[in-house]
């Protein structure tokens, strides 16, 4: 990826899940109860977020809906998105998935015109109130196709599949439970600790407080890090071998250095980061994206 990214997220004003749906004389859902962004479209724009945090850009969202659907827009973009487009047309009142689809990539192509979208972000759903997030990620990568088709998303399933598949994961079960506990940590430790910092708005509604949570996540961050330094303590790569955990822990080194931590001072860190700039599939990644350490 070269340069900055244009991501646009389509997104939708919903009736609120955790209220009672009720139907209209045409089979259509009432939309005159309570109506929220909808809470797979939230993931969408978060993941476009992460993105625009890690190689800049902008997130641009895209819906169709009444005028009412503005509101949906505004609370993606209080989560830090950079601008909306709504389409909105009486006659499209009532529109299935098809032609909702044609309209948003006939809004979306129209826009390629001037400055064609790097990805686009959509998300799927099996019935409804039962948001995935495979959709989404499958638009930038962080899904795939498994063997029999289906998407698989999220680092913590989809790291242990490819290590499996291509030889590049623990095989024995000690090894395997402590590799799943790397990239639970990684997962559910790091990263958002991370995301206070870059994203204080997912935490808190009042600006004041942003400060002290970006303060609060960089240190919990940093000691993190340290915390990955002794992990490497006397070890070449975070499993005894080379292994999909190591490129996933490259890129909060990388996060330490952009946020000018002294990542130096992480010794063995250090030394695992220079291990992992020498290998070619890296170093074309980091000249790709631009990124420094």
């Amino acid at each position: 990826m070269t340069g900055a990214l244009k991501i646009v997220v389509t997104v939708k004003q919903v009736p609120d899940p955790n209220s009672s749906l009720t139907l209209e004389a045409d089979n259509t859902l009432s939309r005159e109860k309570e109506v929220v962004l909808d809470p797979g479209d939230e993931c969408g724009v978060e993941e476009g977020l992460q993105l625009k945090e890690a190689h800049g850009g902008e997130v641009v969202l895209v819906s169709m809906g009444p005028e009412r659907a503005k509101d949906a827009i505004r609370k993606a973009l209080s989560m830090g998105a950079d601008r909306g487009v709504l389409i909105t047309d009486p006659q499209l009142a009532g529109a299935d998935a098809l032609l909702t689809a044609r309209v948003l990539a006939a809004a979306i192509t129209r826009a390629q015109k001037s400055n064609k979208p790097s990805m686009i972000a959509c998300k799927t759903t099996i019935g409804y109130g039962a948001p995935t997030r495979a959709g989404t990620a499958k638009a930038h990568g962080e899904a795939l196709g498994a063997d029999e088709g289906e998407p698989l998303a999220e680092n913590t399933a989809i790291l242990p599949y490819l290590g499996k598949r291509f030889g590049l994961w623990p095989k024995e079960p000690l090894a395997d439970a402590k590799a799943l506990s790397l990239i639970g940590f990684f997962a559910a430790s790091v990263h958002p600790a991370h995301a206070h910092v870059g994203r204080p708005e997912r935490y808190a509604t009042d600006p004041s407080a942003y400060p002290t949570l970006k303060e609060t996540g960089l240190k919990t961050f940093h000691g993190y890090l340290k915390q990955i330094d002794a992990r490497l303590a006397g070890r070449e790569w975070f499993a005894d071998q080379y292994s999909v955990l190591d490129p996933y822990g490259f890129v909060f080194y990388t996060w330490g250095v952009r946020r000018e931590l002294p990542m130096g001072e992480l010794k063995n860190y250090t030394a695992f980061k220079d291990r992992m700039v020498k290998r070619p599939a890296v170093e074309r990644v980091m000249a790709d994206e631009k990124i420094k350490v």
